[in-house]
């Protein structure tokens, strides 16, 4: 039985792929299997695999049907024997030779943690722009107290960033693709396991890459507000009140112009349930709304043409007043003249 199964469900891109299984081959640590399910409706991923030899250590299987995202990250994880599950997204790559050995030494040196993540280094293909993704200790310490802290963001990272324990298997929800992590992570912590992390980026990710999922479900009002809604549901029992729960409903409600659960029928989503707990949240939030600077220029600009003229014009004079002294700060001299090319 090999220590880590490498879990790479694959679906054509065969350029990134390529740079996939070529990290695996440069990893000094070599007790793995790989396990590669295709989606794709050609053999190109069978054609590139004959370019790699693993030492036996590789299983292929091509679906007879396509499964889609997540099913198919199910279909590589239910083969997998490794003590440790690892999957490996097919357009996701180690960061250099040591990185699946410091992902194995994350569980051997945490005996009591079953889930394990690193930080991440993003590439922008359209630019090339680097950066890494990080998660702060602030956030370490309330994913440790609630796990369900998530729903506001995900800190953790892609599941290429994760390594855990067979014990704490689970399947991804096929109901999702936007959030399929995030529940996934929040299930495996809601058992109560530690949770080990390396702030060394030990994987390699794109971004801006137009065949991920995250570019098809980003700004999709149907497929966010669906998925929070299951989420949700999943969760509500134990963080329904948690201000960060509702600051992310307020996000989601702004975002998508939602006045009220029946806005969500308009995203060909079913309204929100339980429907007093949803109407008083969207209450609370169209009062902050009203609150806000952009609020109370909306409820002014509302009553503005009802004000009598004599009113009315000295606002006006005020009003334009104020424009051209910011119109004339605008027009800012040519950088030489401040003496530099800043």
């Amino acid at each position: 039985m090999p220590k880590v199964s490498i879990c790479i469900p694959a679906y054509q891109q065969v350029a990134f792929l390529r740079q996939t299984l070529q990290s695996v081959m440069d990893q000094r640590f070599t007790d793995y299997e790989v396990i590669v399910t295709d989606d794709s409706p050609d053999d190109s991923v069978e054609a590139l695999l004959s370019e790699f030899d693993f030492g036996g250590r590789l299983r292929y299987v091509r679906n007879a049907k396509q499964l889609g995202s997540p099913e198919n990250w199910n279909a590589a994880l239910r083969l997998a024997s490794g003590d440790y599950l690892k999957i490996l997204h097919h357009d996701d790559n180690f960061t250099d030779a040591d990185a699946l050995g410091d992902f194995v030494q994350l569980l051997d040196d945490h005996p009591d943690a079953g889930f394990a993540f690193c930080a991440t280094l993003i590439i922008d293909v359209a630019t090339g722009h680097q950066r890494v993704h990080r998660a702060t200790e602030s956030q370490m310490q309330a994913l440790r107290a609630m796990p369900e802290v998530l729903f506001a963001g995900n800190f953790v990272g892609a599941p290429s960033t994760t390594i855990y324990r067979r014990a704490f298997s689970l399947e991804y929800d096929i109901r999702m693709k936007w959030l399929v992590d995030l529940d996934f992570y929040i299930r495996i912590l809601q058992s109560g396991t530690p949770f080990a992390f390396s702030t060394r980026p030990l994987i390699c990710t794109p971004t801006n890459a137009a065949h991920q999922v995250t570019e098809v479900c980003r700004d999709s009002g149907q497929i966010e507000l669906y998925e929070y809604s299951i989420l949700f549901e999943k969760i509500a029992h134990k963080v329904a009140e948690e201000p960060e729960i509702w600051e992310q409903w307020y996000r989601l409600f702004e975002k998508y112009h939602i006045r009220s659960r029946r806005g969500f029928l308009k995203y060909g989503v079913a309204q929100p349930e339980p429907a007093v707990y949803f109407d008083q949240l969207i209450a609370s939030y169209r009062r902050k709304r009203l609150l806000t600077l952009q609020g109370l220029a909306r409820i002014f600009f509302a009553i503005y043409p009802k004000v009598p003229a004599p009113v009315r014009a000295p606002i006006r004079w005020t009003k334009n007043g104020v424009l051209f002294v910011l119109g004339r700060q605008r027009k800012l001299p040519p950088a030489g003249e401040y003496g530099g090319d800043k």
